[in-house]
């Protein structure tokens, strides 16, 4: 039962990230659409998919009584919690060496130079 727990609060909390990420990036107006858009309605559909999303992972992650150790109730925020300490003390270590975006802004147009002044393109 705990790793179906885990699994599925998983697949749901993997699925809201992007949805949270691409819910943040068309309300600041950056939402660069592709062939395929959806116009004026995807920013209510995102909204509505990251709220919904929210919603299921609540609902599967709720604590119910069906371990007669009550801490393993808690089994999804559990491994939510650990993997979330892993992951910042990832970010931590690699932080120093993440570049600013005007950083690889610079040297991809760089490259771009080089490569039609190479005869490249």
């Amino acid at each position: 039962t705990q790793m179906v727990n885990c699994t599925t609060g998983g697949f749901y909390l993997a699925f809201l990230f992007p949805l949270g990420g691409a819910l943040v990036v068309q309300a600041r107006g950056q939402w660069r659409p592709g062939p395929f858009t959806l116009g004026k309605l995807s920013l209510p559909i995102t909204a509505v998919a990251t709220v919904w999303a929210f919603l299921e992972f609540l609902n599967i992650s709720w604590p119910r009584a069906v371990y007669p150790q009550r801490w393993l109730d808690w089994s999804v925020w559990i491994v939510v919690g650990v993997l979330g300490l892993v992951g910042l003390a990832i970010f931590a270590s690699v932080r120093p060496r993440i570049l600013d975006a005007r950083v690889i802004d610079a040297e991809e147009a760089e490259d771009e130079r080089e490569d039609v002044a190479g005869g490249v393109l």
